[in-house]
């Protein structure tokens, strides 16, 4: 990685990659194309997609369908506010909110989150072990302990596998 995530500041982009939705000079999209780097044997063979990129893709797609969600939310929240400054009482909007509901949308996003979050973590974690960091410096780079460490290498493992 071309940064520590400890010297870069929150929200900072690593290896100077444009952020979504930046333009070039000529107006086209700067946004890099993600491809997704095959996974190999120790003989060069390739075995399929890494399940760090694998996971890491499935949390871009989970925080973009989250972003389009709590659009939704927002919008809901300000009609409310509208209404509410119409005079109308709550018991009057309440029933009138379409399907599924605010607090469901924000519910099904937290677990969304949550759910590919912590597979990208342990996958990270193991795709990190497997360059041959050590637990310990998984641990100051995750901002955890050791024995946390040791539980994201070997958890997930049975759900991984019978979810593929």
């Amino acid at each position: 990685m071309g940064q520590d995530r400890t010297d870069a500041p929150h929200g900072a982009e690593l290896d100077g990659a444009a952020p979504p939705g930046t333009a070039t000079a000529d107006g086209a999209d700067a946004t890099p194309q993600a491809t997704t780097p095959q996974a190999t044997t120790p003989q060069g063979t390739a075995i399929g997609p890494e399940p760090a990129m694998v996971a890491l893709d499935e949390l871009c797609d989970a925080v973009r369908a989250s972003i389009v969600d709590l659009e939704h939310v927002l919008v809901r929240a300000e009609a409310v506010r509208a209404q509410r400054a119409q005079g109308r009482s709550f018991a009057e909007i309440a029933p009138l909110e379409a399907r599924p509901l605010a607090v469901e949308l924000i519910s099904g996003t937290m677990s969304r989150l949550a759910e590919t979050g912590s597979r990208w973590r342990r996958e990270e974690a193991r795709a990190l072990r497997a360059e041959g960091l050590s637990m310990d410096r998984i641990a100051q780079l995750f901002g955890v302990t050791r024995q946390r460490v040791s539980a994201l290498l070997a958890g997930g493992r049975q759900q991984d596998s019978a979810t593929s």
